[in-house]
C-alpha cells in the first residue's frame, strides 16, 4: 500500500488541471504565452504550494488549490522575503500568483506589493543600480571560492571561470559549447554565445584578456569536442541550473551570507569593461559622471550592453548606476 497522503495526491491533481486549463492563455491579450512563461507558472506554483504546506507558518494544506485566499499569499510573501529574495524574484513570483487567481475567479484580490510591507524598497524593482553587487564590492575572493568548488565539482568550477571570464548568464553557462563558441568567434577574436540566451539574443564576446583565454583553454579541456559543453551530460538544463545554484548556496554564496550571489560575478566583467574603456569606475562603485569623457562612457556602454546580450543601453544603468550628471544648485539670489 501507498504511503503518499491522499491530500497530497488530490492538490497536485487539481493544481496541474488548473495549469493544464490556462497554462497557455496570456494573462492580458487574447494571445498564447511562450514555452518559457509556462514553465515559469508550472515551476512557481507548485512550489508556492508547496511552501504553504511544508515552509510557511501556520502552515495551510489546502487540498484544492481553488480555495486559495489573499491570507495565503501574504504568508508566501512573508516567507519570500524572510529568504531574501530579491524584488525583481518577488514581483515575478507575484506575477504568476495573479495570474493564477484570475483562473480561479479571484482576478484582482493580489493589491500592489507596496501594501503588504513597511519596507517599500523590499519590493520595488529598482531599475538603476544603487549598490555594488560585484563579488570585490563585497570582499568576496573569486580565488578562494574557485578553489573551494573545482574539489568539489570541476563542472561547476568550469562554468565559474567561464562566468568570471565573460559575464555570461547561469544558463549560458551551463550550456557553453567552449571549442563551437571559439570557431565561430574566430573571425572577430570572440566567442559566439548561441545557447541559453534571454529572448534568443545571441552574441559575440570578444576575447581581451589572459584570464579569459585561460577560463576557455580550462572550458575545451573539459569539453574536447566541439559540440560537447561544459555542463552535466546526464542532467536536464533545468536540473544543471539547480545544481550550480545548490552549488553556490553550499559555500554560501548567497545575498544572506556573502552580500552577492553568482549573478555578481556578471555585474564585476561588466564593471571591469566600463573601467577598461572609459578609465573611469563605474556610477555605483564611486566613478563621477562629471569626471568622464561622455564619448568613451557611450562607447563602454555599447561595449557593455553587447558583451551583456542585451537590446537597450539603458540596461547599463542596472548593473553600473545612474549616467547622469547630478544637476547643478540653483543660484541662490
Amino acid at each position: 500500500m501507498s504511503n503518499i497522503s491522499p491530500d497530497k495526491i488530490l492538490w497536485k491533481k487539481e493544481l496541474r488541471a488548473l495549469l493544464d486549463a490556462n497554462k497557455e492563455k496570456h494573462a492580458l491579450k487574447d494571445k498564447t504565452v511562450s514555452t518559457r512563461t509556462k514553465d515559469n507558472r508550472h515551476e512557481v506554483l507548485f512550489q508556492a504550494f508547496t511552501e504553504l504546506r511544508n515552509e510557511c507558518s501556520p502552515p495551510c494544506k489546502l487540498d484544492n488549490p481553488r480555495n486559495f485566499r489573499e491570507k495565503h499569499f501574504k504568508l508566501l510573501l512573508e516567507l519570500w522575503i524572510s529568504k531574501g529574495l530579491s524584488s525583481s524574484t518577488l514581483q515575478n513570483r507575484t506575477s504568476v500568483v495573479r495570474t493564477f487567481c484570475t483562473w480561479i475567479g479571484r482576478s484582482g484580490m493580489i493589491k500592489p506589493l507596496e501594501t503588504y510591507v513597511d519596507d517599500k524598497t523590499l519590493v520595488k524593482r529598482v531599475q538603476v543600480a544603487q549598490e555594488d553587487k560585484s563579488w570585490t564590492g563585497n570582499e568576496l575572493s573569486f580565488e578562494d571560492v574557485l578553489k573551494k568548488v573545482d574539489a568539489y565539482d570541476v563542472q561547476a568550477g568550469a562554468q565559474l571561470r567561464i562566468i568570471k571570464a565573460f559575464g555570461l548568464r547561469l544558463k549560458e553557462a551551463v550550456c557553453f559549447q567552449p571549442i563551437r563558441a571559439m570557431k565561430l568567434g574566430e573571425d572577430q577574436n570572440s566567442i559566439y554565445v548561441e545557447k541559453g540566451t534571454k529572448n534568443g539574443l545571441k552574441r559575440h564576446v570578444s576575447i581581451d584578456t589572459e584570464e579569459e583565454r585561460q577560463a576557455l583553454n580550462y572550458a575545451c579541456s573539459l569539453a574536447k569536442t566541439t559540440e560537447a559543453h561544459i555542463g552535466w551530460e546526464d542532467l536536464t538544463l533545468k536540473q544543471s541550473v539547480k545544481r550550480m545554484s545548490n552549488i553556490m548556496q553550499k559555500f554560501k554564496i548567497t545575498k544572506k551570507n556573502a552580500g552577492t550571489t553568482l549573478h555578481g560575478l556578471r555585474h564585476e566583467k561588466l564593471h571591469d569593461i566600463h573601467e577598461e574603456v572609459s578609465g573611469h569606475p563605474v556610477p555605483v562603485k564611486g566613478g563621477k559622471v562629471e569626471d568622464m569623457d561622455p564619448d568613451l562612457v557611450l562607447k563602454a556602454r555599447y561595449k557593455m550592453t553587447q558583451a551583456a546580450g542585451h537590446a537597450r543601453l539603458s540596461i547599463t544603468n542596472a548593473y553600473a548606476g545612474s549616467f547622469r550628471k547630478p544637476k547643478k544648485p540653483k543660484k541662490t539670489k
